[in-house]
């Protein structure tokens, strides 16, 4: 299938952005002590913000990106989980995004 990005050899200066819920709490992995050695040495920079993480990321042409982030259900109930996206800063032909869901939250037993 040809998608249009065979002709980059690197993606530059690509950004995620993954919204969450309110009632969920990310765990900020540089704050607690922990590291995330899935997401070490992957990224270029990583801002955490209240209900938002933007991953910041540079990747060759027919490689992968697994990112991963913790966190915490503060309360249970339904919620809906925004779409996750991803696009070039500087190239709005690369981008790709999920869809949205609704999700539930429900309380361990």
């Amino acid at each position: 299938v040809n998608n249009g990005l065979s002709n980059y050899r690197i993606l530059r200066e690509m950004e995620l952005t993954s919204i969450f819920p309110s009632g969920w709490e990310i765990t900020n992995s540089r704050f607690d002590g922990m590291s995330n050695t899935q997401n070490t040495g992957r990224v270029s920079y990583e801002e955490f913000r209240d209900d938002r993480i933007y991953v910041y990321y540079n990747l060759n042409y027919q490689n992968n990106l697994t990112y991963e982030v913790q966190l915490n259900a503060a309360y249970a109930g339904n919620f809906y989980l925004p779409a996750i996206s991803t696009e070039a800063m500087y190239n709005p032909e690369i981008y790709a995004s999920t869809k949205g869901q609704w999700v539930t939250v429900t309380p361990l037993q």
